[in-house]
């Protein structure tokens, strides 16, 4: 995408600068990013020629979730942390004594280290003789519905002044809370439904998975408040509780105990999945299950399915309905 010139605003013909795009086009991975830099009531020097202007200074950088696009560009809400439904990130530094021409570039660097999205080099040109006392300039990373939110966590934006590093500051884009109660609700409580939860972030044996825990937090709530599951009859298994044996047990044991023949069953696991090298059958990985012994410590996905559709499990209900998501 080739972005197009943008002016400066210009006061009383005593300031004028030009922002230009470099010769060549790029992209941003399809993702739109937007550059603007905007020029103060009084950022101009008093006459229109400075023989000696005052030391160039770039000063402070702040991350903002959007800017104040008046006379003087202020940061709406300056912070350092971010959700996955927030518009973008904004990097805006403060230039003072602008004066000459220079290039600045901003760098957004993902939670891989590596550069995820770039500015490139842009030149900033002020008329000869002049300066601008104060003058503000900004980059935005888009975030809601683009590869961001795809990829939270920790993230750094670099700023290069003239091909030199000035500033790098650190920010943290998080998944959004699913706002439950926003939700249509059922005041209704039905004491047929029944709800098994698995949600494994800590492993015994394995690397953890992010935000499985919370995920199934958040399915939790929906079974109780959307589905009017009965907190008694909801089997919430997290990390250490979820061994294979505890899982198995209230699928082939508790369950089909449990469950009448009007009853639905809902079944939600949150965790790692792995496939056996040598047979290529797919497992759910438990809190106890070793990749080295994957056939003994793991849930055969096959066997899983059939343990919830067996004869001894719908003798005891009507419908069953499952949610298996794997990391």
């Amino acid at each position: 995408m080739v972005l197009s010139r943008v002016l400066i605003r210009e006061w009383h013909g005593i300031c004028q600068s030009v922002l230009t795009t470099p010769k060549k086009s790029f992209s941003f991975l399809h993702l739109a990013s937007c550059i603007l830099l905007l020029a103060s009531l009084f950022s101009c020097s008093s006459t229109n020629e400075i023989r000696k202007p005052p030391s160039l200074k770039v000063a402070e950088l702040t991350l903002t979730k959007g800017i104040d696009k008046g006379l003087i560009a202020n940061p709406i809400n300056p912070t350092a942390a971010f959700i996955t439904q927030d518009t973008e990130t904004v990097a805006h530094p403060k230039i003072e004594n602008m004066h000459g021409s220079h290039t600045i570039r901003w760098d957004w660097h993902g939670t891989d280290g590596k550069v995820n999205y770039t500015s490139g080099d842009y030149q900033v040109h002020v008329s000869k003789d002049k300066f601008h006392k104060q003058f503000t300039a900004w980059h935005s990373l888009p975030i809601k519905g683009e590869k961001a939110s795809n990829n939270a966590g920790e993230w750094q934006v670099k700023v290069y002044f003239d091909g030199e590093l000035h500033t790098t500051k650190g920010f943290n884009i998080e998944y959004a809370d699913i706002d439950i109660e926003k939700l249509p609700q059922t005041a209704q409580v039905y004491p047929n439904r029944w709800g098994l939860i698995i949600g494994i972030e800590t492993y015994a044996n394995l690397p953890s998975v992010d935000y499985a825990k919370k995920d199934a937090l958040i399915v939790r709530d929906y079974f109780t408040k959307v589905l009017g599951i009965p907190q008694e009859n909801l089997i919430y298994l997290a990390d250490e509780k979820a061994t294979k044996s505890a899982i198995a047990g209230n699928i082939k044991e508790h369950l089909p105990k449990n469950l009448e023949k009007d009853s639905t069953l809902y079944i939600y696991f949150a965790g790692h999945g792995a496939p056996d090298i040598d047979k290529g059958d797919a497992y759910l990985i438990p809190y106890d299950g070793d990749m080295k012994y994957i056939t003994q410590s793991g849930y055969k996905l096959k066997d899983f399915y059939q343990d919830i559709s067996s004869r001894k499990m719908r003798e005891g209900s009507r419908t069953l309905y499952g949610c298996v998501t794997y990391r």
